[in-house]
């Protein structure tokens, strides 16, 4: 027979002895460890071809071909006409204002909440290897056994034999832990107890919201996350806000408030109680800022449950008639309609609704109270809790302006940022997608992406990236390490644990230590450590071979030779610096770089022998010289003027003369 073995786990339950056939194709579904062990143990128990397919560059072509189809796909479903009412009509919320279809996975689209398209993107990959290759057979060995079965079902649908294998999985204790966690009803109870406990724990250690002066005229109200302040500033009890230096020194320069709303999110290792110590220390210093939860009560957290319950029944009735719609389907992904509608089942039952109805309440109260604001501004990642502040707003029928600003570098799998113009053409109607007044970016790169979505979008400067225009005054050609002993790569990784543990696998297995004389430097993410992810890659514990880095990436760009970064904007700092960018891509994760489509920018690289091929190039210089190209790019991609005149001008404040 020729089989195809599809795996996404070392840890296969099989007597590979038994295995009868003459040809084999191994199409994994992970990372480089595991694909490593998986054919390493068939090379040994098997006296034949073995075939190992480039499934990482398929899975990647396969992305940028359907993420165009997904999002389509999501208008669609909120679109669909049930009765005489489309869905999103049928999940408004009581006070019809704004639809809870807003805050579920499938408008949101962010991969890094789900991996529902991933999931459709590694379907149709094996569906057409399986297709074009002619196999007797299809083995998988796959970790999630909902996954499996769905693409076994799939593959039989299409008349090709199929087989599900056992893996290996954890102790029994483990796999009742993850089955609680993924049950909706808990998550959504577990969410309110939380909230509960927050607010109970802000009304105890902060003064009352009376007290700290937050309805000052005329004051920018800017949302954003916390803690992501300048540390040394912060034991002195000041308020730097990372997210927003340059607007701070501004305000404060024309003697105007920043009223600042904060959102927790894991930072710098702070845990809640960590955070609300920091931010009683700058409201005692006379900041005017508050957690969006201190807008929350009992009785509004209680209304946010029955709603809860109401929108959740709602969908009960909705969610069989609309399996049974037949949706404007394109032949050969048919398969992709089980994935989408077990994504609104997780919504609509669970935590992102509850926690999207507390935060429309939340600011739906906020903005009640404070309304002396001339705009609110908020950093743009189209996520859930952005629709709730934005209907919100529209509620409370305030005079404030919202501006919501996309701050960081974009890629184009990130599929939040992206909607259809089927979704766009009722926006801000009770059901239609809440968009806020102003639409800004921070240049012409992200301009140019968002455009072909999105119009008039106001372009501004990058208050997050500023001091590159420092760096875009050196003189590179000198900056460039002249060491001939050793090569220095940085590796950068990033927020996500499951692509951060896949990249030091990687470099783990084809470089380590000195070896070759290639020096590795790990540098993690703000909000994940890279010891606390280090002892479950193929490094294990043992840290003697590497170093770990702690100093800002400017500090450490100036001494490496080439980058290797994921999912981060750490990829258009690092041309910034004229260094050399490589980028991982595999078919365990879904590749969401900034530098999608820029390909002369960075080097791609799928396995171990191109990763050695890409570092000999760029020690060898076989590469051609591309420092002033990548200089133009930075320069082009980011709208880099210190003066801030485009904010200026947006905020009513006097230009100064460039």
């Amino acid at each position: 027979m020729k089989v195809l073995l599809v795996f996404d786990s070392h840890k296969i339950l099989y007597p590979w002895d038994k295995l009868e056939c003459r040809h084999l194709d191994v199409f994994p579904l992970t990372s480089n460890s595991d694909i490593n062990q998986v054919v390493s143990e068939l090379g040994e128990q098997l006296n034949i071809p073995i075939n190992l397919l480039d499934s990482g560059e398929i899975v990647n072509y396969k992305a940028q071909n359907l993420r165009d189809e997904y999002i389509e796909w999501a208008a669609e479903i909120g679109n669909c006409k049930i009765g005489s009412k489309k869905l999103r009509e049928l999940l408004m919320l009581s006070d019809g204002n704004v639809s809870a279809w807003w805050f579920s996975l499938l408008a949101d689209k962010d991969p890094a909440k789900s991996n529902a398209f991933f999931r459709i993107v590694q379907t149709a990959a094996v569906i057409d290897q399986a297709q074009n290759g002619h196999y007797d057979l299809v083995i998988l060995a796959l970790k999630d056994g909902n996954f499996g079965e769905k693409l076994k079902l799939v593959l039989s649908s299409e008349c090709i034999k199929c087989q599900l294998w056992r893996v290996n999985k954890e102790r029994l204790f483990y796999r009742v832990k993850d089955k609680v966690k993924q049950n909706g009803f808990i998550r959504a109870a577990w969410a309110l107890l939380t909230i509960c406990g927050r607010l109970l724990h802000l009304r105890i250690k902060l003064p009352s919201l009376k007290q700290r002066n937050l309805e000052t005229e005329n004051a920018l109200l800017f949302i954003s996350y916390f803690p992501y302040v300048l540390p040394k500033e912060a034991q002195e009890g000041i308020f730097r806000n990372r997210y927003i230096l340059p607007l701070q020194d501004i305000y404060h320069e024309h003697g105007k408030p920043i009223v600042s709303g904060l959102i927790y999110t894991y930072i710098d290792n702070y845990s809640f109680a960590d955070a609300v110590k920091l931010a009683k220390r700058f409201i005692h210093n006379g900041e005017p800022l508050f957690f969006y939860e201190e807008f929350l009560s009992l009785k509004l957290i209680a209304n946010a449950f029955i709603e809860y319950m109401r929108i959740r029944i709602a969908w009960s009735k909705v969610s069989n008639k609309l399996s049974e719609l037949v949706l404007e389907k394109k032949p050969g992904n048919d398969f992709a309609l089980p994935f989408l509608l077990e994504l609104l089942n997780q919504s609509f039952t669970g935590f992102y609704l509850i926690q999207g109805i507390l935060q429309y309440y939340a600011f739906n109260n906020m903005f009640r109270k404070l309304n002396n604001q001339t705009y609110c501004l908020y950093y743009s990642e189209m996520m859930n809790w952005e629709y709730a502040l934005i209907a919100a707003k529209r509620y409370s029928d305030s005079g404030i302006t919202t501006i919501g600003y996309m701050h960081s570098s974009l890629s184009r799998n990130y599929l939040q940022m992206y909607h259809s113009q089927k979704e766009l053409e009722d926006k801000n109607t009770p059901a239609g997608i809440p968009m806020p007044d102003i639409f800004a970016c921070n240049g012409k790169g992200p301009k140019r992406m968002l455009s072909q979505y999105y119009q008039d979008i106001v372009e501004l400067e990058a208050l997050r990236y500023l001091h590159i225009y420092e760096y875009l005054q050196f003189d590179h050609s000198k900056q460039q390490p002249q060491r001939k002993d050793k090569f220095i790569l940085l590796v950068c990784t990033t927020i996500d644990a499951k692509e951060s543990i896949t990249i030091v696998d990687l470099v783990v297995a084809t470089f380590w230590g000195n070896q070759d004389g290639v020096e590795i430097w790990f540098k993690g993410h703000p909000s994940l450590s890279v010891d606390s992810f280090m002892p479950q890659t193929g490094a294990g514990y043992d840290f003697t071979n590497y170093e770990i880095k702690y100093e800002a990436i400017a500090d450490l760009m100036p001494e490496c030779d080439a980058v290797l970064v994921g999912a981060s904007t750490v990829a258009i700092e690092a041309l910034a610096f004229g260094r050399e960018v490589l980028v991982y891509i595999n078919a365990g994760t879904l590749n969401q770089s900034p530098l999608i489509g820029y390909n002369e920018c960075y080097h791609e690289i799928y396995d171990q022998a191109s990763f050695r091929e890409a570092i000999d190039n760029i020690r060898t210089q076989k590469e051609h010289d591309t420092l002033i190209q990548k200089l133009e790019f930075v320069k082009e991609y980011w709208s880099l003027d210190p003066h801030l005149n485009a904010w200026k001008q947006l905020l009513g404040f006097k230009i100064m003369d460039s």
